[in-house]
């Protein structure tokens, strides 16, 4: 990627204004606008993240929740209302909020569209896939969102569909809808990055020539949680796995495990070089083919995983081959939901770097008091790591840039053709 003011393109093509380009790999965290609007303790988050790892210079926003949600349960953006761009305009006031926070500390921000309930296969055709109403509604969406925020500095892109979950639809159909996403969003913010990957769960097996679109201003993704049961301490083997270590070749490549193994139960050595191996033959390689960018979106190890069993040495041979091979990534995640009674600084975590007791801003002063020895602390192991590891490739302003002006506002939809 070459980065110049307040917009990105790929490496090789015209940069939208003159001046020098400078190299840059996106690299920080994603964040879960649900958590931030929840817990007042989130408020302070874009400034932790400053100083916890002054390296990173991008969040990923997983932000617009559209038909992903239970209401009750969660943050629901998704309306009918066409002159809102069918979000709820609560949810859009604490995304202009962040973005505006994110922006102006100097963080790159990619806004993130996460749509549960109907990017799976649903058995009744409610789904994007096979409803064309869904479907003219959600790309609507987009391209009131990316007018709203292109007035914005440092917007690197919009990501289509996080995690496609379909494993019925073709991937020319899933390309397709990433597609005509992206003309929606270019349409109304050609400077920005449009961030697309492949179906199902965005898997790096499946990350290849049929995600490819027709255009030079797309950001390729995928996901790296492999191995999935040693990233979540979820082995079977109690705690006896390790990176360093041997695991069943089902474990590790899953249902591919055909292209790379003789038999499920074929023994495969996980280690460094099993890692940077797999980053160059799988997405490095369809960069280098192609000259496209790629990006890693989601990345982790629990805090289950002891460091002594092997944690922090994944991780960082894991950032050391996405540096070695210029892809970006975003660890998984910033903070999550709070978990009453776990011991702060102890190995009994997930993929949080904020950990958080109980706390979650609406207790009494008395709770509050009782509960001060630990309330909510930072993991240093592996904020460490990623504060060793994510390669500095552009000066963080020190002071707060401008704010953003207000959000463009945009037009109305134009109504639904005639059935």
């Amino acid at each position: 990627l070459w980065g110049w003011g307040g917009s990105l393109i790929p490496t090789g093509g015209r940069l939208p204004a003159g001046g020098p380009a400078q190299p840059l790999i996106l690299s920080g965290v994603n964040m879960w606008l649900h958590y931030y609007h929840q817990l007042a303790t989130a408020a302070h988050d874009v400034a932790w993240l400053r100083r916890a790892v002054p390296s990173a210079n991008v969040i990923r926003l997983v932000g617009l929740y559209w038909n992903d949600e239970d209401p009750e349960k969660g943050m629901e953006c998704a309306t009918e209302d066409a002159s809102q761009g069918y979000l709820d305009p609560a949810c859009v006031a604490v995304l202009d909020r962040l973005i505006a926070e994110a922006t102006a500390a100097g963080l790159w921000v990619i806004l993130t569209a996460r749509a549960h309930y109907i990017a799976d296969d649903d058995l009744e055709g409610d789904d994007l896939w096979r409803s064309p109403t869904l479907r003219r509604r959600f790309l609507a969406m987009w391209g009131w969102v990316a007018a709203r925020y292109s007035s914005y500095q440092r917007i690197a892109g919009y990501e289509i569909l996080s995690e496609p979950r379909t494993r019925e639809t073709a991937p020319e159909h899933v390309s397709s809808l990433m597609r005509d996403g992206c003309d929606a969003v270019h349409a109304r913010d050609p400077r920005a990055l449009c961030v697309v990957g492949p179906a199902p769960y965005y898997k790096v097996f499946n990350f290849d020539e049929r995600i490819l679109l027709d255009r030079e201003n797309v950001l390729y993704t995928f996901d790296f949680f492999v191995p999935w049961a040693l990233v979540t301490a979820d082995t079977g083997k109690g705690d006896t796995a390790t990176f360093p270590g041997t695991f069943p070749c089902g474990d590790v490549y899953l249902s591919w495990w055909r292209d790379y193994c003789g038999s499920k139960d074929q023994s495969v050595r996980v280690d460094a070089g099993w890692i940077r191996n797999a980053i160059r033959s799988l997405p490095h390689a369809l960069s280098s083919r192609h000259n496209v960018p790629v990006y890693c979106n989601q990345w982790g190890v629990k805090g289950e995983l002891w460091a002594d069993h092997g944690r922090l040495a994944y991780a960082r041979a894991l950032l050391d081959a996405f540096v070695a091979s210029n892809i970006s990534s975003t660890y998984w995640i910033w903070r999550s939901y709070p978990k009453d009674g776990r011991p702060l600084g102890q190995p009994v975590w997930g993929f949080e770097l904020v950990h958080n007791s109980g706390f979650n801003g609406r207790q009494s002063a008395a709770w509050v008091y009782e509960h001060r020895a630990g309330l909510e602390g930072i993991d240093v192991e592996m904020s460490g790591v990623l504060r060793a590891k994510l390669p500095m490739t552009e000066e963080i302003p020190t002071e707060p840039l401008p704010p953003p002006p207000p959000p463009s506002l945009p037009p109305s939809p134009p109504p639904p053709p005639p059935r």
